[in-house]
């Protein structure tokens, strides 16, 4: 063969090049005669012009022969490249065509010639759009027209083959495989590659043959550095994760940034079956992520997966291993998350009830009543390593061996290692009080609104976000229980409603004089001075607007009597200085 003259090729069709491709294009399995498509697929091979840019005349003939011409050798032929043609609209066709299914307009573009890789400018390629699709032909017609199979889509970097494994077109993936295309090869900006992506998506079969062609089983994304079997752990596909195990990925490879493990990711996600697969192939059941010490044990507490908690404890996972920055244990986290069941399989299982975290919140029961979950503050008291509240008609203490003071003034709950409270009936406060909420004179008894009222002014707690229950009953005690001294409480502060519509409900019932839904509101428990955001305090509104029953709830409440409006610097004195409200 030759161009301009001088020979390019000299082809022997001894070459074993033949015997195969003449088989695999369906073509006379002699190879003493081949056609002109077999001899531009072996040109494209060996001196790498594309197949549709050729054209060949034979060597005394001016007419261009056709691609099932049978050529009797020996023979000569005059070969033409032709130029790909350059125009966007004939890129956009090919990209549409391939990504549609066409193969019949997909061949038309290509032997316009239209570059098979497309324009400078083209986000995705056509061989790309075919291989996401599923459409062996067109990949086949593409690469025939000599498409680069690693080229990437401009957006995001994702290559064929990743498209194909992604979409679960196996034949699409092993074909380009075969071609030679990078098992490997990763984006620019993630990371992500091929095998990564399969096992994402729960593509077993892909996972099986790129696994068997030698792709890294262990190779990590570049900004997550996620391996294969941590993606498809947290994925809950656990064929793929016992695949993966059995062909020898490394179980306890850990993402460099925090550090988890795949045993994490599916303790943390729920994954029963996987969790036990990774259990008894040997995975770490105690590593902790780097950044915050955070164990598979500790992340299937925190997001209430029992059963997995269940089948970690009983292989061995330390129930009391603590995070590194705070030290919260798995008890803690369940306790703070609200998952009464992990509470008292954790305790049942020998948890250390009384391990103190490192920061200010130390015990399981601080947590729980400083989320609101009081079932499992009950639980905890019932074990009995919780304080109590004695009110008496000498006193009223806060006791406990293990808790201390500044815990209570820390706003978590009303626990504390010394006594906080010494009342004594005696003491004015009370006369005046029982006298101001219309209860009996007699100070012998006082009902539990006031000793709630009490507690606000002694320990900074405020009314509403108390609860108080009988120390060996579970119910709680309403506002207009008299108390019989000497008696025992538990009491549990709630967090407040963090929901800026319950601000703008009773920052509106406030400045409307709607005592009931201001009282409803604060029930719930609102923060009596409103969200952060809040221009004017629901006091500052009720001062202005006269509501003296509504000022008299927020001050029960504990609002900031101080506090300003956001918009000018008033305080409800001055609002109801102006407005005249004595």
């Amino acid at each position: 063969v030759s161009i301009a003259g001088d020979t390019v090729a000299d082809i022997n069709l001894s070459d074993p090049w033949f015997a195969d491709h003449v088989g695999h294009l369906g073509e006379s399995n002699s190879v003493t005669t081949i056609s002109v498509s077999v001899l531009k697929k072996h040109l494209q091979d060996l001196i790498g012009i594309p197949y549709y840019t050729q054209q060949l005349c034979l060597d005394e003939e001016v007419d261009v022969v056709q691609d099932d011409f049978d050529i009797q050798p020996p023979a000569k032929f005059t070969l033409v490249r032709l130029p790909y043609v350059e125009d966007n609209s004939a890129s956009e066709r090919l990209r549409g065509a391939a990504g549609g299914g066409d193969a019949q307009a997909v061949l038309r573009e290509l032997l316009s010639p239209s570059h098979p890789d497309g324009g400078v400018d083209d986000v995705t390629t056509a061989l790309c759009l075919a291989s996401e699709a599923g459409h062996l032909e067109i990949v086949l017609l593409l690469h025939a027209a000599g498409a680069d199979k690693d080229k990437v889509s401009l957006q995001d970097g994702l290559t064929p083959l990743f498209f194909a494994s992604e979409a679960g077109h196996l034949e699409i993936a092993s074909f380009l495989v075969r071609a030679g295309a990078d098992k490997d090869k990763a984006t620019l900006q993630d990371g992500l590659f091929p095998l990564y992506t399969a096992s994402r998506a729960g593509h077993l079969e892909i996972v099986r043959f790129l696994v068997s062609a030698g792709a890294d089983k262990d190779k990590a994304t570049l900004q997550d550095d996620i391996t294969p079997l941590y993606t498809a752990s947290e994925a809950g596909h656990l064929e793929i994760v016992c695949f993966l195990v059995s062909a020898g990925a490394d179980k306890d490879k850990a993402t460099l940034q925090h550090g988890l493990t795949p045993l994490f990711a599916a303790s943390q996600a729920g994954h029963l079956e996987i969790v036990r697969s990774l259990v008894s192939a040997g995975a770490d059941k105690n590593k902790a992520a780097l950044q915050d010490g955070f164990t598979p044990l500790f992340a299937a507490s925190e997001a209430g997966h029992l059963e997995i908690v269940r089948s970690l404890v009983r292989a061995g996972a330390d129930k009391d291993k603590a995070t590194l920055q705070d030290g919260y244990t798995p008890l803690f986290a369940a306790s703070e998350a609200g998952h009464l069941e992990i509470v008292r399989f954790l305790v049942s299982a020998g948890a250390d009830k009384d391990k103190a975290t490192l920061l200010a919140w130390p015990h399981p029961a601080l947590a729980a009543s400083r989320a609101g979950h009081l079932e499992i503050v009950r639980f905890l008291v019932s074990t009995g390593r919780v304080s109590r509240l004695r009110v008496g008609a000498r006193g009223c203490q806060f006791g406990s061996s293990m808790l201390a003071r500044q815990h209570l003034e820390s706003g978590r709950v009303s626990i504390a290692g010394d006594t906080v409270a010494d009342i004594n009936l005696s003491d004015p406060w009370f006369a005046d009080h029982v006298g101001h909420l219309g209860e009996s004179n007699s100070v012998t008894t006082i009902s539990v609104s006031v000793l709630k009222k009490h507690l606000q002014d002694l320990i900074g707690i405020p009314y509403y976000t108390q609860q108080l229950c009988l120390d060996e009953e579970v119910d709680v005690v309403q506002d207009d229980f008299d108390i019989q001294p000497p008696a025992k409480f538990t009491l549990v502060r709630l967090p407040y409603v963090e929901d800026n519509s319950a601000s703008e409900r009773l920052r509106g019932a406030a400045g409307g004089g709607d005592a009931q839904a201001v009282l409803r509101e604060l029930l719930s428990p609102s923060h009596p001075d409103g969200g952060v955001d809040d221009v004017t305090t629901a006091l500052c509104l009720a001062s202005e607007a006269g509501h003296l029953e509504i000022v008299l709830l927020l001050h029960a409440a504990g609002a900031d009597k101080d506090k300003v409006s956001l918009q000018d610097g008033l305080t409800p004195l001055f609002f109801a200085s102006e407005a005249g409200h004595l």
